[in-house]
């Protein structure tokens, strides 16, 4: 799922985010959240945090 522009990957993220079920798919996700996170302008970084946040429960509850 990656894209060479960071706001356009944020919005494949919440398009595609009920369809993220398994750990491998939701770490991927993750680690590049994480990474576009310093990338991208301060007023984009609490969407960013939102889905690390929300994802992050995700793989919790998968266990």
């Amino acid at each position: 799922m990656q894209t060479t522009n960071p706001y356009k990957y944020l919005e494949q993220v919440s398009e595609l985010f009920d369809s993220l079920n398994t750990r491998e798919e939701i770490n991927q996700v993750l680690d590049e959240l994480e990474f576009l996170f310093d990338l991208i302008d301060p007023e984009f970084q609490d969407q960013v945090s939102d889905l690390i946040s929300r994802l992050t429960k995700r793989l919790q509850e998968l266990g």
